[in-house]
This record gives C-alpha cells, structure tokens and sequence, in this order.
C-alpha cells in the first residue's frame, strides 16, 4: 500500500519528519496498515478503539491508520453509526438526517472495509 495520507504536520519538529521518514522505509508503516485492513475485514463495522480492543491492535495505531486506509480506498466509514452497509461513499438518508439532528459532537464512527479488485463494491 502507498502512502497518501501526510505522516506529520508541516509545523511538526524535524523530528516527526524523520520518525515518519523511518516508518515509511522500514515497512512498518505498510504492516500496520495491513493489520488493520484484516482486523477491519474480521471485525466489520467497529468504532477504531472497538477494532481495536477486539482485534489486540494499538488503539492509537488503529485511529491513525483507518483514515490512510479511507483514502486509499481500503476503508470507509459512516456516522450515522448504523449497522447498514452501504455500497456507495455517498452518505444514505439516515445518516445525512443523524449528522443534522443528534449527530453533532458524537465520537465513535463505525468503519467498513472495502474490497478491492475483483470483489469491488459497486
């Protein structure tokens, strides 16, 4: 998997820079997100600390990745916090009616994996 998703703030200390420099050429960036996208498919439909505690995957780590996966293509998320799962990335109904009644300040996005290649969603 590459990498999309910016690593470290542009007013991070240089130090950011090079820790996130150090993840991308070790690999580990590419095993964590790989963790994730299993525990995602073991676990569908999880908040991140969820996926988290079920899967024995650093909670932090999980929050962090997640929205790399999102942009990849790999994951997708609704805050609606139903247990739909939803074949488009538009937001259904009901979450475009959560998000403009009770959603506001609510924590806890459920995320679904999305499937690549041969078995894309349509």
């Amino acid at each position: 998997m590459e990498t999309t998703m910016p690593l470290f703030h542009r007013n991070d200390p240089g130090t950011s820079r090079e820790a996130a420099e150090e993840l991308v050429k070790s690999g580990k960036l590419n095993r964590q997100e790989r963790d994730v996208f299993d525990a995602l498919l073991l676990y569908p439909g999880q908040t991140s600390k969820e996926l988290a505690r079920l899967s024995g995957l650093d909670r932090y780590i999980v929050a962090r990745r997640l929205p790399g996966l999102r942009l990849k293509g790999y994951a997708k998320n609704c805050p609606a916090q139903c247990d739909r799962l939803c074949f488009t990335d538009k937001l259904c109904e009901y979450a475009m009616l959560y998000r403009s009644n009770e959603g506001r300040g609510k924590s806890g996005i459920k995320w679904w994996p999305r499937i690549i290649n041969d078995k894309k969603e349509t």
